[in-house]
């Protein structure tokens, strides 16, 4: 049987990945306000590969990780549908991206709508200034930002992230979570210091209309999960086109990042 990493490996090397635009709908209104491109590894059989493994797995091999970085952000700026787009960027791929003067930016600039970057501050990157800088430029670029996955187990805040971005977005963790009323307390100063600060808040991971309900209760702005799958947009995967590994790179387990 093909292990693990043979078959992420076949996978990145024959770009076959979908792209998945998950809708963000305004919660006051009902409406679909933008969405967020998702990449789908899938092995040579169809089968689905864990995104986030597939990244830990890339983070062994850095110039691999920033050139297939680049290549998500092209196909999912290329593809995307004509509204507000939000996309993930690995950290240490738009670090590496910026040594090597590849484009990892620029598809993002050239999308016709409104592009939010968005960014994990986790113990799993490599260097936690990378984060802060990578906000600091795109902000400057004139695109927005998300700080994500804010109450994941694996997620650290600096206040510095907090007032800089535009968007702040709630794990799904969150919706079990408010039920103890010391942490519902600390989310309802959070959505409180976003709406201060002129930021909007989305909560993930809405499956059901209590979901929706938890999410109306914390004044939360933009809320997104599978409760609104029949509008997700799941484009054709792309044309196999070969993404080399660096040469003499030792494979090993390493940070991830979900797209």
């Amino acid at each position: 049987m093909e292990d693990t990493a043979a078959r992420f490996e076949d996978a990145v090397e024959a770009r076959r990945f979908d792209v998945t635009y998950e809708p963000i709908v305004e919660l006051a209104t009902g409406a679909r306000c933008a969405y967020e491109a998702l990449a789908r590894f899938h092995a040579r059989d169809g089968a689905r590969l864990p995104t986030g493994e597939v990244f830990a797995w890339l983070h062994a091999d850095p110039a691999r990780l920033a050139a297939v970085e680049c290549d998500l952000k092209a196909e999912q700026v290329a593809r995307a549908p004509a509204a507000p787009l939000f996309v993930n960027l690995d950290p240490d791929a738009y670090a590496i991206a910026l040594e090597r003067q590849l484009p990892i930016v620029a598809p993002l600039e050239a999308h016709g709508r409104r592009v939010v970057v968005e960014v994990v501050e986790s113990a799993r990157c490599s260097d936690a200034g990378r984060i802060r800088r990578m906000i600091r430029d795109v902000r400057e670029r004139g695109l927005g930002v998300a700080l994500d996955d804010l109450g994941a187990p694996n997620a650290l805040v600096s206040l510095e992230s907090l007032v800089q971005v535009d968007v702040l977005k709630l794990d799904r963790t969150v919706l079990a979570a408010v039920s103890d009323l010391r942490y519902r307390n600390l989310v309802a100063c959070v959505v409180g210091l976003a709406r201060t600060n002129g930021a909007r808040t989305v909560l993930e991971g809405i499956e059901t209309r209590r979901d929706l309900a938890i999410a109306e209760a914390l004044g939360i702005d933009l809320v997104q999960g599978y409760l609104f799958r029949d509008q997700f947009v799941t484009v054709a995967r792309a044309s196999a086109r070969r993404v080399p590994a660096s040469r003499g790179t030792r494979r090993r387990r390493g940070a991830g990042s979900a797209r």
